[in-house]
């Protein structure tokens, strides 16, 4: 009789720890977002080396007429770009980099724009809506190197 409880319980405890370990799977998967990093004007060629950063890591090239995609956890980031190892100060807000926050199964999208003056060039990133950032990667293509 003892014998067939220990046996009920180990059964129990393994399958209990199976729901768990697939729980916590699905749990991990639903805590992360997206960012989409969109470069759909601006110059090509030598005036390309531009480079997003989430969190002071490096994670893509921005090339001309490319889009790249980038899987973060939910929580709050800090989007920053460089042209060659110079920090751009040009953002709209006048700081190196910009905090966003990033939902559970959430996207976020950011271009990059470039705004000319007489004398000066801005170029900063543009916090865009899904459907026009859909409508602008269907004449891009994904960089998926990102070198």
């Amino acid at each position: 009789m003892i014998l067939l409880h220990r046996k009920w319980l180990l059964i129990l405890l393994i399958l209990l720890s199976f729901t768990t370990l697939i729980k916590a799977q699905t749990t991990k998967a639903d805590e992360t977002g997206k960012i989409y990093f969109l470069r759909s004007s601006g110059w090509g060629g030598t005036f390309s080396n531009f480079k997003f950063y989430i969190d002071d890591k490096f994670v893509c090239k921005a090339k001309y007429k490319r889009y790249s995609i980038h899987e973060v956890p939910s929580g709050r980031h800090n989007l920053k770009l460089q042209y060659g190892n110079k920090d751009l100060k040009t953002f709209k807000n006048g700081m190196p980099y910009i905090e966003v926050q990033v939902e559970s199964a959430k996207s976020l999208y950011y271009e990059l724009v470039y705004e000319t003056g007489l004398f000066t060039t801005l170029i900063y990133f543009k916090e865009i809506d899904e459907n026009t950032a859909k409508e602008k990667m269907k004449q891009m293509k994904e960089n998926t190197s990102c070198l």
